[in-house]
C-alpha cells in the first residue's frame, strides 16, 4: 500500500505546483510550477534569501526518506523546506 503523497510524488506524473516550506514563517511558503519563469526566478531568489542568512533546506519529496539537505535551489523539487539550524547554548 503506498500513501496518497508518495502517490502523487513517485513516478507518476509529478505535481504542476512546487512549494517552498519556510518553518520559521509559514507565511512566507513560496509556490511555483517548474514552467513558470518568472515564479521559477522568484523561487531562486527567496532561497538564495533564505541561504545568505544562514538557514538550512531540504528537499522532501519523499516523505518515507526523511529529506536530503541541499544547497542549490531545484526548481524540480516538489517540496522545498527551509529551517534554522539548532542552536546551543
Amino acid at each position: 500500500m503506498t500513501s496518497v503523497a508518495t502517490e502523487r510524488i513517485g513516478e507518476h506524473d509529478p505535481p504542476a505546483e512546487r512549494i517552498m516550506h519556510d518553518l520559521t514563517d509559514p507565511s512566507a511558503d513560496v509556490r511555483w510550477t517548474p514552467g513558470d519563469a518568472e515564479k521559477v526566478d522568484q523561487a531562486r531568489k527567496a532561497f538564495a534569501a533564505h541561504m545568505s542568512s544562514g538557514a538550512i533546506a531540504y528537499r522532501a519529496d519523499d516523505p518515507q526518506s526523511g529529506g536530503e539537505q541541499i544547497r542549490e535551489f531545484d526548481p524540480e523539487a516538489a517540496v522545498i523546506v527551509i529551517t534554522r539550524p539548532l542552536q546551543g547554548g
